[in-house]
């Protein structure tokens, strides 16, 4: 099976969020973020994403993690081949993963470190880079863009 990116629109929405308040921040946002916090397919659950993934028995089709930088105090747990085991292990078949990736204050050797530990988890992986910043998107199924769609 090849995974085709194309639109499809999610029957559920499920966000981990470590910190109550940042729903609060979130809200404030809602005019840029399309009021994501009051689709009523959402529903929050105020837990780190590493322990809700480790102790919910739910698979998704898409577990897309946005954690802070990877120096910040104790954020590295959240690039680590225990972390990426957690999220492959709750995908749905046919799912994929993506994972923020930093690109700033972090050293080649980091960057290729995170890639290659997240392709440890992920057979299949494409990487989007902007000098900034970077997504990893993981899956266990080829990945393949239709250039029509994307456009």
């Amino acid at each position: 099976m090849t995974l085709t990116f194309s639109s499809f629109e999610p029957r559920r929405l499920v966000l981990a969020e470590i910190e109550r308040e940042m729903i609060a921040v979130g809200r404030l946002f809602a005019r840029w973020n399309g009021n994501v916090l009051e689709d009523p397919r959402l529903r929050i659950v105020i837990d780190d994403g590493r322990n809700f993934l480790a102790t919910t028995r739910e698979r998704f089709d898409v577990i897309s993690a946005d954690p802070i930088h990877p120096w910040s105090g104790g954020a590295g747990y959240l690039y680590t081949r225990e972390f990426f085991a957690a999220v492959a292990a709750r995908l749905a078949p046919g799912g994929i993963a993506s994972q923020w990736l930093p690109l700033y204050e972090l050293g080649v050797r980091d960057v290729q470190t995170v890639v290659r530990t997240f392709a440890d988890a992920f057979p299949h992986v494409l990487v989007f880079a902007t000098y900034y910043d970077a997504v990893l998107v993981g899956s266990f199924e080829p990945l393949v863009i239709d250039p029509a769609a994307l456009a």
